[in-house]
């Protein structure tokens, strides 16, 4: 997919879950939460923030990584996600448990396996 532009691969993959998301939260108290809490538009407003910069800009920039490397580069990029985030949290005060590092070792060998029997 080395000639398809990294925005409409990261626009298509949002294309596909948003439906469903959008179903699944008008499934829940959603409406009803946000309209007696008075913070509920200034906690959208930060979401939305964090689905745009956070998300989507880092799908964009990791498709556009992942088109100017090499596929080991990508994979060990792979690998790396788990452990950054687990030192991320770490350095912002969050506990780190015993469950969350055995969550790791599972992402860290999935990844293994399906790299390895390709």
């Amino acid at each position: 997919m080395k000639e398809v532009n990294s925005i409409h691969i990261a626009a298509l993959s949002f294309l596909c879950i948003g439906p469903f998301t959008g179903i699944y939260l008008f499934t829940t108290d959603f409406i009803s939460v946000s309209q007696s809490n008075p913070f509920s538009q200034t906690a959208l407003i930060y979401i939305i923030i964090l689905s745009v910069l956070g998300t989507a800009a880092a799908i964009i920039l990791f498709n556009m990584l992942i088109k100017k490397t090499s596929t080991l580069f990508a994979t060990s990029v792979t690998y790396l996600i788990p452990i950054v985030a687990i030192i991320w949290g770490a350095f912002d005060g969050e506990k780190i448990n015993i469950l969350q590092l055995i969550s790791v070792i599972i992402i860290l060998t999935g990844i293994y396996f399906v790299n390895k029997f390709k």
